[in-house]
């Protein structure tokens, strides 16, 4: 576990399940918003049907979950997405990696 300074200048733990909450957070206000539902209807286990998105839909929560994380996922990683709780995942381990 490494420590670093927070936008408060308080010192921090940062931990691997604290990154993920966040993350988790984000993406499903993103996907959230995108889709006009509210968060608490979005779980890791949502799936493509559950949430109503067609591959225009999926394309466009992928590039704003880039804009937001400032990464790219490679289009064939994107497809491979079959639960919000897989793009999190992907989401969470490559901001961990590029800390």
């Amino acid at each position: 576990m490494s420590e670093s300074i927070n936008l408060f200048g308080e010192l921090q733990k940062d931990e691997p399940g604290v990154i993920a909450i966040a993350v988790a957070k984000r993406v499903i206000a993103i996907i959230a918003e995108h889709m006009g539902l509210k968060p608490e209807e979005i779980t890791r286990e949502s799936t493509r049907d559950d949430l109503g998105t067609d591959s225009l839909d999926e394309m466009e929560i992928v590039m704003e979950v880039e804009d937001e994380f400032e990464f790219v996922v490679p289009d064939l990683t994107a497809q491979e997405f079959k639960t919000v709780g897989e793009l999190i995942d992907y989401v969470a381990k490559v901001s961990e990696v590029a800390k």
